[in-house]
Formats: C-alpha cells, sequence, structure tokens
C-alpha cells in the first residue's frame, strides 16, 4: 500500500528530488541501509561504516531537497530513528508497522489500515492477474464467498488471488473459484506470497510463514 502510495502522480511531483524503499523487518542491517539510500540519492558511502557517521551524511544530503523515504515494516523504533532523524522539511517520511506504539513511540503520526470493505476486496482478488479476473468473472458469488471467508484481508487476498490466478490458467476459468474455495479449507497456510519479506529466508514466503513472524514476536 505505500508503495502505490508513492506511484501517485501527485506524491512524484510533490517529491519531485526522488523517492526511495526501503524493507526493515525484524534484524535490519542498518549501516547497509544507509549505504543504499545514499547511493541512491547519489552520495558515496563506502567510506563510511558507522550508523552514526552514515545518518549525518545522509542527513547532509537531504538538507533542502524535497524527497520521501519509505521505511516498510518497522520493528523497533531505533531501527528507524537514524533515517527519520535525518529528515527535515521538505522531505518527509513515512513508515509501515505492525505495532501502532511505535508512531507513539516516534511522535509521529499514525494511520491505521483498517480492513477492506467487500468491493475492494474483490477487486485485490481480480487483480491478481488475467485468469484471476476472468474466473471471478464466471463465478461472481462464489468469489463473493470467497472475501467473505478470508475476512477481507489483504495478504490472504494477495496469496488466494495469486493460486486463483494459477488455478483459472492450468484447469480454465469455470469452476476455479469453487476449487479454490474447497483448497482453502485444507492448505490455505501453506499458499505463498510473490515477493520476499524481511527477517524470512524465502524467496516466495508461505503465509504461515509470514503470519508466524508476528506471532513468535
Amino acid at each position: 500500500l505505500a508503495r502505490a502510495l508513492a506511484g501517485r502522480a501527485d506524491v512524484a511531483a510533490a517529491f519531485r528530488d526522488g523517492r526511495a524503499w526501503l524493507p526493515l523487518g525484524p534484524n535490519p542491517d542498518l549501516a547497509s541501509l544507509l549505504g543504499r539510500l545514499l547511493e541512491q540519492f547519489g552520495a558515496p558511502s563506502t567510506d563510511l561504516s558507522r550508523v552514526e557517521e552514515l545518518a549525518d551524511r545522509l542527513r547532509a544530503v537531504l538538507a533542502g531537497r524535497r524527497c520521501l523515504l519509505l521505511l516498510d515494516d518497522v520493528w523497533r523504533a531505533e531501527h528507524a530513528r537514524p533515517f527519520l532523524e535525518a529528515c527535515s522539511p521538505p522531505t518527509r517520511a513515512l513508515f509501515t508497522t505492525r505495532y501502532a506504539q511505535l508512531a507513539a513511540d516516534l511522535h509521529a503520526a499514525l494511520h491505521e489500515v483498517r480492513i477492506l470493505k467487500p468491493e475492494p476486496a474483490l477487486a485485490m482478488l481480480e487483480a491478481a492477474g488475467e485468469w484471476a479476473a476472468r474466473a471471478v468473472a464466471a463465478d461472481r458469488d462464489g468469489a463473493e464467498a470467497l472475501v467473505l471467508s478470508l475476512g477481507y484481508l489483504p495478504l490472504a487476498l494477495h496469496v488466494a488471488g495469486r493460486r486463483l490466478n494459477g488455478l483459472a490458467f492450468a484447469t480454465g476459468a469455470a469452476g476455479s473459484v469453487a476449487r479454490l474455495r474447497r483448497e482453502l479449507k485444507l492448505r490455505l497456510l501453506a499458499f505463498t506470497a510473490a515477493d520476499p519479506r524481511p527477517g524470512l529466508p524465502q524467496a516466495e514466503p508461505s503465509l504461515e510463514a509470514i503470519l508466524a513472524l508476528s506471532y513468535d514476536a
């Protein structure tokens, strides 16, 4: 969602000096991430190794520039501080987190992402691919029941939509929603996400592995 926001034309125009997205996760390598960010903004970083030095250089690089930093999946306040303290207007930072308390800890405005409504949830299922959209069109009532059974939760919709697109491609659009609904009763947690996640070694982690990060914490 944060990346989609950053990709909007009006946001790109507002932050004309650049936008950068960094995944943090539970155990980020802050020096490496700061170095990567400096390189993205055209500044050297190989002569520095300490987080404090890299953060100071980032602050100098961003001074007076209209940039947007997106810090994804922040777990601890101290992980975000080197980046946030390097930002001063007109640069802004946006971070996503599993813990609402972090907004208070970092004196940040909190924008809670609520559960999707039925129509956007259905649209997300359709957006999983051409064949997923065909499957939804072939059985809209079944698709509405499917997204309801998933609680309209984006992560579940993402992995289910990915599976639906594959099923419909392999076996045809007709009946694919019904087949997926039967599968969900048995193996929803085994379905995989398309992108790697910070803190997980798999290139396509399972829904079970992604949820386990939060439950374990």
